[in-house]
C-alpha cells in the first residue's frame, strides 16, 4: 500500500509543478462559481452587508416575536401566568384546571414534576405535550 501512496504523491506534485499560475487562478475561480443546489434561492435572501440587513417588517425579528406570530400573539410566559395551555395552534388553550376543579392526575410527584418543568418552558400542558412526545425524531407518530 505505501508503493501506491508514493506514486500518488508523485503523480500530485508533477501536476502541481506543470500548472502555471493562470491555471491555478481559472481552477479556482472555477470551483468559486460552481452552481449550488439552492444557489437561486439563496441570492435572494443574501446580502452585501449583512449588519444591514433588516427583516420585512411584518416578519417578527425575535425569538418571543416569532413564537407569538406562531401562537396567534400567545407566549409560553401568558399561558403561565394564566395557568392555561399556550393557544392553538401550537398548544389547546385549555386550563390545568377546568371549571369543576379537575386536573390531570399523575403517577408520581416525579412525573408531575417533570410535566410542569417542561410547562414552564413551553407553555404546553401535560396532555399537549404527550402529543408532542408521541411523536419520534421525524415527526410521525410512534
Amino acid at each position: 500500500m505505501s508503493a501506491l501512496t508514493e506514486q500518488v504523491a508523485a503523480l500530485v506534485a508533477r501536476q502541481r509543478a506543470q500548472q502555471t499560475d493562470a491555471d491555478r487562478q481559472a481552477l479556482a475561480a472555477a470551483y468559486r462559481h460552481q452552481p449550488e443546489p439552492f444557489e437561486a434561492e439563496f441570492a435572494q435572501m443574501a446580502c452585501d452587508h449583512p449588519e444591514a440587513c433588516a427583516c420585512p417588517p411584518e416578519m417578527p425579528s425575535s425569538i418571543p416575536g416569532f413564537l407569538a406570530a406562531l401562537s396567534g400573539g400567545d407566549l409560553p410566559a401568558d399561558a403561565v401566568r394564566e395557568e392555561r395551555c399556550i393557544k392553538a395552534p401550537i398548544g389547546c388553550g385549555r386550563p390545568l384546571i377546568d371549571d369543576q376543579g379537575v386536573t390531570r392526575v399523575f403517577w408520581d410527584a416525579d412525573e408531575a414534576a417533570r410535566y410542569q418543568a417542561e410547562w414552564q418552558i413551553t407553555g404546553l400542558c401535560p396532555d399537549c405535550q404527550d402529543r408532542i412526545n408521541a411523536h419520534d425524531e421525524d415527526g410521525y407518530e410512534q
